[in-house]
């Protein structure tokens, strides 16, 4: 099986349980994996035979900015859910890191995988 994965998709969001995160977007960032067949894509070089990448970062930047979450689990149930709910695919794998979280620690990263 292909896949297709986008690595390191800055999100500028509302998000934590303190009341600074509350008042002051945060950056994190999204990896999202997505078993992806690529064959028609391959023959025709057509976008329409093919997930457009486009329109998945706008769902995922559309869930981030939709609300404030105070846990980034929350936030990445979200994110899987729409990408699901939009494209036909059998799962999803969506990965948050807060770098924030833990300011002795370079990232904290929630990571899960759904299925449809």
């Amino acid at each position: 099986m292909d896949s297709l994965t986008i690595r390191k998709l800055k999100l500028t969001c509302s998000i934590g349980v303190y009341d600074w995160e509350k008042e002051v977007p945060q950056d994190i960032f999204a990896d999202i994996e997505l078993p992806l067949d690529i064959s028609k894509s391959v023959k025709s070089d057509q976008l329409e035979d093919t997930l457009d990448y486009t329109r998945l970062v706008e769902i995922v930047k559309s869930v981030a900015a939709a609300q404030h979450y105070n846990l980034v689990e929350t936030l990445v149930e979200k994110i899987a859910q729409a990408v699901l709910q939009e494209f036909d695919l059998e799962k999803v794998k969506v990965c948050i890191d807060k770098p924030a979280a833990i300011p002795e620690a370079e990232s904290t990263v929630i990571c899960i995988e759904r299925s449809a």
